[in-house]
């Protein structure tokens, strides 16, 4: 049965429309990870590119992935508020969501080494075992996740001259490994390379670059 009108919160789905659109134009801009940029270009075109690159990147990236990420979470407590009002239960229904995401996660990286929904699906388990906690206690695991406590540990033995697990290039790796093929491989090449290093490659940016932490 469709949802009534009432039901929906318009201006949540407006944003989320917003993100999507925004990280789409960003994804095309970096040639969906391909990154290319033509070396015969005058150098006013190039100065244009550059100047493109960075305003988009300034206006849309980091509040479009923030926006739905927070819509994300958002998303989560109205149905799990919903579900409690009503006395349904959700947390076993939501689970298996996070797990055909995470299917569908894994058909999508066949064609896009960058996927994210596979952090989604996995941040979304996260959820469901926080939701009984009380929104102080949500709060203080909020803010030590946003403060990046990794990145400050990592700083403090660095100070120190503490040895520190090797963190934060390990994807380049597996990106340098998987480039040539979204390059000039074949159809099948990618899809093999996608399953292989090019989940690594993609997977491991998003865990070194902090994403975990931020969503």
């Amino acid at each position: 049965m469709p949802p009534k009108t009432a039901d929906r919160i318009e201006v949540v789905d407006a944003l989320r429309g917003i993100a999507l659109f925004a990280i789409v134009i960003v994804h095309c801009l970096e040639h969906y990870n391909l990154y290319y940029i033509p070396d015969d270009y005058p150098q006013w075109l190039t100065s244009l590119d550059k100047g493109i690159w960075n305003t988009t990147w300034f206006i849309m990236a980091g509040k479009a992935f923030s926006t739905f990420s927070l819509l994300f979470g958002f998303s989560f407590y109205i149905q799990f508020s919903n579900a409690q009002k009503r006395g349904i239960p959700f947390k076993g229904r939501f689970v298996w969501r996070m797990f055909l995401l995470l299917m569908f996660s894994q058909l999508h990286s066949l064609f896009y080494n960058g996927d994210i929904l596979l952090l989604y699906a996995v941040m979304g388990l996260f959820l469901v075992s926080v939701s009984h906690l009380s929104t102080r206690k949500i709060l203080i695991i909020a803010s030590l996740m946003i403060i990046q406590p990794i990145e400050w540990i990592r700083v403090i033995c660095c100070l120190y001259d503490v040895p520190f697990l090797e963190y934060g290039e390990h994807w380049m790796k597996y990106g340098a490994l998987a480039k040539p093929v979204m390059q000039s491989g074949s159809f099948f090449e990618v899809v093999q390379s996608n399953i292989t290093y090019g989940q690594l490659y993609g997977n491991l940016w998003q865990i070194e670059n902090g994403r975990i932490l931020k969503i």
